[in-house]
Parts: structure tokens; sequence; C-alpha cells
């Protein structure tokens, strides 16, 4: 089992996070919550959108 970060807006358009079009699956929920912090940090579009950890399937 891993975990998905995924961002919502208002308008409940669903971000996905990938590299080299595969998707980001961390091992730990901590791994996807550090991601999420680093993106939020680093990125101005993140306002408005709210963050999720999602177990992958």
């Amino acid at each position: 089992m891993g975990y998905k970060l995924i961002a919502k807006d208002a308008k409940e358009i669903v971000i996905e996070f990938a590299k080299n079009n595969k998707e980001i699956v961390f091992e730990t929920y901590q791994e996807a919550n550090e991601f999420a912090v680093k993106v939020k940090k680093e990125n101005r579009w993140t306002t408005g959108y709210e963050f999720s950890i999602i177990e992958d399937e």
C-alpha cells in the first residue's frame, strides 16, 4: 500500500501529482505529507487548493 497526494480547488478541480507521466506514490503517509508541505511552500498556485493524502489502491 502507498499514499498519493491530491489537491482540489473550490470548483472541485482535482490535481494529481506525477513525474515523467507516472503518478507519484509515497511509501509512507509522512513522506506524502512532507511533499505536500514542500509543494505548498514553493508554489504560489497552491493558494485556494485543499490538499489531501489518500491511500493508493
